[in-house]
C-alpha cells in the first residue's frame, strides 16, 4: 500500500518548460524549414500537459523561460526547486511538457508514492526522465544542479544521487519528444495513439502532402476510432 501523506504536507506540481514558440525554435523536431509544424507539435504537447496537470488536483506551478533563473539548465532547474521549497512546499513533483502519454493516473501515483526518504522517477526510453518527485529534506542544491541534465546518463545520475540514503521509486517508462529520432522511437513504441497520428500527419509534407488537409482528416479519424487509449485532445487550428 502506498504511504499516505500527512494532511499538513504541501506538494507542488511544477511544470518546468519553455513556451511552445521557444521549444519549436530550440528543438526543431521536423527541421528548420518546418517551423509551423514544430510549433503545432509543441503547442499540442503543452495543451496536453496543462490539461493533465490541472486534472490531477495537485497545486500547479508553471515555470517557463520568463520565470527561470540561472545560466545552465541545471542551475535554472535547481533554482526552481529551491524556490518552491522556500515558498513552503514540502515536496515537489516536476514534469516537462514533452511527454505525450503523461496521465493523471501517473501524477497521482507519483503523489501517493512520494515520502521524505524517497525519490520518485518517471523514466523515458532515451535514458532521461519525464518526472522527478523529491522532498525538501532529500534535496541538495549543489548535487542536484550538477547532475548530467539533458543526457542519456540522467537516470543513472539520479540513482547515484539517491545513493543509500533515498529509496528510488520508478514509475511507468514513457517516451518524450525532443528530436527527430525521438519521433521515430515514439511511432515505433506507441502506435495507434493520438500523438502517433499527429506525428504522422506532421511528417506527411516530407513526401508531398499538404499538412492542413491531412490534419483535418486525422482529427475526424481519431474522433471516430474507439480503439484509442484516451479521448482526442483539442486540436490546433
Amino acid at each position: 500500500m502506498s504511504p499516505q501523506l500527512p494532511q499538513h504536507t504541501r506538494t507542488a506540481l511544477m511544470v518546468f518548460s519553455l513556451s511552445a514558440r521557444q521549444e519549436a525554435i530550440r528543438k526543431r523536431v521536423f527541421g528548420v524549414e518546418q517551423g509551423n509544424n514544430n510549433s503545432r507539435l509543441f503547442a499540442q504537447l503543452i495543451r496536453h500537459t496543462e490539461t493533465v496537470a490541472k486534472d490531477s488536483g495537485i497545486d500547479l506551478v508553471w515555470i517557463d523561460e520568463s520565470k527561470q533563473q540561472g545560466q545552465s539548465f541545471g542551475e535554472r532547474y535547481a533554482n526552481a526547486f529551491q524556490g518552491l521549497f522556500e515558498q513552503g512546499y514540502d515536496r515537489v513533483i516536476s514534469i516537462g511538457s514533452d511527454c505525450p502519454d503523461l496521465s493523471v493516473g501517473i501524477l497521482k501515483q507519483a503523489l501517493n508514492s512520494l515520502a521524505d526518504n524517497q525519490l520518485v522517477l518517471g523514466p523515458v526510453l532515451d535514458g532521461g526522465v519525464y518526472l522527478i518527485g523529491i522532498g525538501k529534506a532529500a534535496f541538495s542544491y549543489d548535487r542536484f544542479r550538477a547532475l548530467p541534465w539533458n543526457s542519456s546518463q540522467l537516470l543513472g545520475g539520479l540513482r547515484h544521487y539517491a545513493g543509500q540514503r533515498l529509496q528510488v521509486i520508478c514509475l511507468k517508462t514513457l517516451a518524450d519528444i525532443d528530436d527527430y529520432q525521438s519521433v521515430l522511437t515514439y511511432l515505433n513504441s506507441f502506435p495507434g495513439t493520438f500523438f502517433s497520428r499527429l506525428l504522422i500527419c506532421l511528417l506527411l509534407p516530407d513526401v508531398g502532402y499538404q499538412p492542413e488537409a491531412h490534419l483535418v482528416m486525422a482529427t475526424d479519424a481519431i474522433a471516430a476510432d474507439h480503439r484509442l487509449r484516451a479521448p482526442p485532445c483539442r486540436y490546433i487550428q
